[in-house]
């Protein structure tokens, strides 16, 4: 099978993109239609199937469907909320750019290779997505077909998601004045419980030798299994509490482990 052919990035294309998107006259732009806005503009500019937008949710701090251009990209986006893995939820707790040539034989995520939404994705390029310089979300751009992701196509979606770190700052900045953004409502808490999640995360990662996503995963199961947030099972196991669930079920590994959080 021949490998798929790259798609580079017209980078004036994208200047002039972002010029526009970044007028003064969208300064006021309420923040949803700023987000939808953005996102369209980019699964545009790109010539993928659809782009995507997922956000932690403050309640049990997994990654939540926020925004899509188009049908496929909301499947995946609930696909990877359903299975607990994949390039978004990677790209998030790792920090960093998680990219597939082809998500449906990709061996890094067999759960959520079985999910139905998966149906008609192929390549994902999922790009983290921070707040204040903390990690609260991830975006994604997909393509039905396989398509090996080109340097200049990462560092357009780059530019695209700093784009939405700004309009996400505006949102919280307008929490902090007016109290009216929902949408703040939820990065504002979400970030709140960040910081003692990562460190739970390190502390697992040390003491099992295992991969952040992993112990992310296991932090996961814990809190469901007990009905808690992710964020309660966290303090309480950097406060000496012992979890069988996340000894019982956790993977380890003799490689070194990665470190959460960084690039």
């Amino acid at each position: 099978m021949s490998e798929p052919a790259a798609v580079r990035i017209d980078p004036d294309v994208l200047l002039r993109t972002l010029d526009q998107l970044n007028a003064p006259d969208l300064v006021d732009e309420e923040i949803a239609a700023s987000v939808a806005r953005t996102l369209a503009r980019a699964a545009e500019v790109f010539g993928v199937t659809g782009v995507g937008l997922m956000l932690i949710d403050p309640v049990d701090h997994q990654l939540r469907y926020v925004a899509a251009t188009d049908a496929l990209a909301e499947r995946l986006e609930s696909a990877q909320e359903e299975a607990g893995e994949g390039p978004c939820v990677e790209a998030f707790v790792l920090n960093r750019i998680v990219a597939t040539t082809d998500v449906r034989t990709d061996p890094r995520w067999p759960t959520l290779q079985g999910t139905r939404q998966l149906a008609g994705v192929a390549a994902v390029l999922g790009v983290p997505t921070r707040l204040h310089s903390q990690v609260i979300g991830s975006l994604n751009a997909h393509s039905t077909e396989p398509r090996v992701w080109d340097d200049s196509e990462v560092a357009a979606i780059g530019a695209f998601n700093e784009l939405l770190e700004t309009r996400l700052d505006t949102a919280t900045w307008a929490r902090r004045h007016t109290r009216a953004s929902a949408l703040a409502d939820q990065l504002q808490r979400g970030l709140d419980h960040r910081v003692i999640i990562e460190r739970s995360v390190g502390y697992i990662m040390g003491r099992y030798g295992t991969s952040a996503v992993a112990a992310f995963q296991a932090l996961r199961r814990c809190a469901r299994g007990r009905r808690l947030k992710v964020a309660e099972v966290a303090a309480s196991l950097l406060d000496g509490v012992e979890f069988d669930e996340i000894t019982r079920t956790l993977p380890t590994t003799t490689q070194e482990p990665e470190r959460a959080g960084g690039d």
